[in-house]
């Protein structure tokens, strides 16, 4: 329902969410929870690009190796599925041993 006035907008969006408000979160829970089961099955079935560890998605990291990082892949709570997938291609997966060993090297440098 088009609104010409900015009022009259966010009066409509703070009723509809008074209304809705049980199910636009679990709308919003079940899209997070999407996001994150994608994530922590794909860091589980590539595993670590280095030593190989593959155990358990919160050990493992994503990469980015250059420097085209749009956003960190860790605050998905708000992109969609889409953007996740285009940002997880431009990384590898690293265990955190192998990524703060990385790190450190890049450091030294």
């Amino acid at each position: 329902m088009p609104y010409k006035s900015g009022r009259k907008r966010t009066e409509y969006n703070k009723q509809y969410w008074l209304d809705n408000r049980e199910k636009l979160i679990k709308q919003q829970r079940d899209r997070w929870e999407k996001r994150r089961q994608y994530t922590q099955e794909y860091k589980l079935s590539k595993g670590c690009k280095i030593c190989g560890y593959n155990k358990c998605a919160g050990a493992l990291d994503f990469h980015h190796s250059n420097d085209d990082k749009e956003f960190t892949i860790g605050s998905y709570s708000i992109m969609n599925l889409e953007r996740i997938e285009r940002e997880i291609k431009k990384c590898v997966v690293l265990c955190r041993n192998c990524h703060a060993e990385l790190h450190e090297k890049e450091r030294e440098l």
